[in-house]
């Protein structure tokens, strides 16, 4: 796996002054990254294991993915708008409802993902995995809710082998035990995918914007 550390918007590498030594990265796409990140953070933060988080792009062939698309004369917008998300520019969603999807056509190889940094000493990957799982519906391939596109795919990025291993073991289980439909997760290896950090206005997203867009995660 090659890690970005920096996409124009900073990222991670940004951030992990103070983290400890012995800190894990873990990184998983399951529909809209702004609920995915704010989901993680409200379960494991607060010293209940999880360090940092970031949402970006994973597992595409973009050379640098990202939701600033050109198409600004294209919808009439000022050059103070941007294309947010794929849920339509800020100020004129409905105007251009039909159409926002093309704004995701530059990135739809990759998807939205979240990258977190945790504490293995307080959870385990196999925690983070099986709250992955409860916390979208992983049958409905490349969707979520009314996310849909490839980009909202369900996904998990392994760092290392044993997290490979673990991640294949919780798939098991849940497609067993929890779900009657097929699940189409993807359980990616690692040294075969690439991880870029999303601009800056997506970081944190439902925190500064509590009252914004509801991620069929949540």
């Amino acid at each position: 796996m090659t890690v970005i550390p920096e996409s124009p918007a900073g990222g991670l590498a940004a951030k992990q002054q103070g983290i400890p030594p012995h800190a894990q990265k873990a990184t998983f796409a399951a529909g809209c990254f702004w609920g995915v990140e704010h989901m993680y953070r409200r379960r494991f933060g607060n010293g209940k294991g999880l360090l940092d988080a970031s949402v970006g792009y994973c597992g595409g062939n973009s050379k640098l993915p990202t939701y600033r698309q050109p198409f600004f004369f294209f919808f009439g917008l000022s050059s103070g708008d941007h294309i947010d998300h794929c849920h339509c520019a800020v100020g004129v969603r409905d105007r251009i409802a039909d159409l926002c999807s093309l704004a995701c056509l530059a990135i739809e190889t990759d998807a939205e993902a979240v990258q977190v940094i945790y504490d293995p000493t307080i959870v385990s990957y196999q925690q983070l995995v099986e709250f992955f799982y409860s916390m979208h519906d992983p049958t409905t391939k490349n969707r979520q809710g009314a996310d849909t596109g490839t980009q909202y795919r369900s996904a998990v990025f392994a760092h290392n082998e044993e997290q490979l291993r673990i991640a294949r073991s919780v798939t098991d289980q849940v497609s067993r035990r929890w779900w009657k439909a097929p699940v189409t997760t993807e359980l990616n290896p690692p040294d075969q995918w690439q991880w870029w950090t999303a601009e800056a206005y997506h970081q944190l997203y439902l925190e500064k914007n509590p009252t914004g867009y509801v991620c069929p995660a949540q």
